[in-house]
C-alpha cells in the first residue's frame, strides 16, 4: 500500500485522536461468521482462520497492531452484519488493498479514500463497502463483478511524483498537479492510486503517456511499439524532471523490459550496406535455385531435395533481413514480430 498516502492521512487523524486512557470501544463488522469467510461470488462460505482480522493501523502509536489477525481489545466484532448504507456494496479483494484505523474507520489504498465504520464490512482479504455517491456512478448502479468500471491508476497517489534519482514517490504541495491528470475530471474512467502489483517489485518506464493510445471501452493501452497493457499492468505518473511536460507510463519490468541500446543516426551508411549485400546474395541464391531445375537428372536425388530446401529457406531470410536493415524503425508492432519470426526460422 502506499505508506505516503497512510502516514499524511495518520498525521492528520492524529490531532483528532490524541489523548490519553483506554480507546473507546469500537463496532467493526465481520461479513460472515466465525469460521467462514467471504468468496469472490460475495456468498459466506465454510473455512476461515480465528486470525481474521485484516491489518490494524494504531493511529496513537504510528504502526500496525500486532499480532496481524488478531483484534485490538477495544475492538466489538458483530459477526455476520453487511452495511446497510448502501444496497449493492463494492467488493474489494486483496489483504493489500484497505487497512483499518484503530478508530474504526477503514482505508482504501486505491482510493485514496477513508470511509465511517458504519459503511463497510471486512475479512482477512476482503471487504464490502459502501462506497460515497461519485464512486457509485462508475458502477452504473449494478454490482461490481457484473460491470467493472473502467480504471486508469496514478501511481503516486493525488499528491506524489516519482522522483528517478531515488526510485520513490515524493509528496508535492501542488494542488494544480491532480486537477491537470489525465482522467482527474473523466466522466468515464474511474482515476484510482497504486502502483501494478509486480515480482519482486521491479518497476520500469515503458513510455509517455498518450492519450489517443488509451482505449476508454477496456482501460487497455497500447503503446507505439505496439505492446498492450491491461488497466491492472500499468500506472501513470509525473517524473520530477519532467512534471510539466509529460506523464510516463509505469510497469512492471517482466512485462515491459528491453536493453538499453546507443541511439543510431539515421545517415548511418552501415545498414544500406548491409542490406545491399544481402540483395546480392539473394540474387545468388535465387540463380541457384533456377540452375538446379535446369537439370532434371538430379531431381529424384535426395541431395537435391535438401539443397533446395536449404537454399529456398536462406533466401526468405535473407531477403527478409534486408528489408529489416533498409526500413529501420518504420517496422514495429505485429508486423515487426512476425517478420522477426520468419527470419529466425529461415535462416
Amino acid at each position: 500500500m502506499h505508506l505516503l498516502g497512510l502516514v499524511v492521512l495518520t498525521l492528520a487523524t492524529v490531532s483528532v485522536a490524541g489523548g490519553k486512557g483506554p480507546p473507546p470501544p469500537v463496532n467493526i463488522r465481520k461479513c460472515c461468521r466465525l469460521g467462514e469467510h467471504l468468496e469472490k461470488t460475495q456468498k459466506c462460505a465454510a473455512g476461515a482462520s480465528l486470525k481474521w482480522v485484516p491489518r490494524v493501523w494504531l493511529i496513537a502509536r504510528n504502526q500496525l497492531h500486532q499480532p496481524v489477525g488478531e483484534a485490538p481489545r477495544h475492538f466489538r466484532i458483530l459477526e455476520n452484519t453487511q452495511p446497510d448504507t448502501c444496497q449493492e456494496p463494492e467488493f474489494i479483494y486483496g489483504e493489500n488493498k484497505f487497512v483499518i484505523f484503530s478508530n474504526g474507520s477503514l482505508f482504501l489504498d486505491d482510493r485514496n479514500l477513508v470511509v465511517p465504520t458504519e459503511t463497510y464490512c471486512v475479512e482477512r482479504d476482503s471487504a464490502l463497502v459502501c462506497l460515497p455517491a461519485h464512486y457509485r456512478t462508475f458502477h452504473h448502479n449494478q454490482p461490481y463483478l457484473a460491470h467493472p468500471p473502467v480504471v486508469a491508476r496514478k501511481c503516486c497517489g493525488p499528491s506524489g511524483a516519482w522522483s528517478q534519482l531515488n526510485s520513490t514517490c515524493v509528496f508535492l504541495d501542488n494542488r494544480t498537479l491532480l486537477q491537470n491528470f489525465p482522467f482527474a475530471n473523466s466522466t468515464h474512467v474511474e482515476l484510482r492510486y497504486g502502483f501494478p502489483e509486480c515480482k519482486n517489485n521491479d518497476i520500469a518506464i515503458a513510455d509517455h503517456f498518450r492519450l489517443e493510445n488509451f482505449m476508454e471501452e477496456t482501460g487497455m493501452l497500447i503503446l507505439e511499439s505496439g505492446k498492450q497493457f491491461h488497466s491492472t499492468e500499468f500506472c501513470l505518473e509525473h517524473t520530477l524532471d519532467e512534471i510539466n511536460t509529460y506523464v510516463s507510463v509505469f510497469t512492471c519490468s517482466e512485462h515491459f523490459s528491453h536493453p538499453k541500446t546507443a541511439p543510431v543516426p539515421n545517415n548511418d551508411i552501415r545498414f544500406p550496406l548491409y542490406a545491399a549485400g544481402l540483395f546480392i546474395s539473394v540474387v545468388f541464391l535465387l540463380a541457384t535455385l533456377l540452375a538446379s531445375f535446369l537439370v532434371p537428372s538430379n531431381h529424384h536425388v535426395l541431395h537435391w531435395r535438401c539443397q533446395t530446401h536449404y537454399v529456398a529457406c536462406l533466401l526468405v531470410g535473407d531477403l527478409l533481413l534486408a528489408i529489416t536493415q533498409i526500413s529501420g524503425n518504420s517496422i514495429i508492432g505485429p508486423a515487426c514480430t512476425i517478420i522477426g519470426e520468419f527470419i529466425e526460422m529461415r535462416i
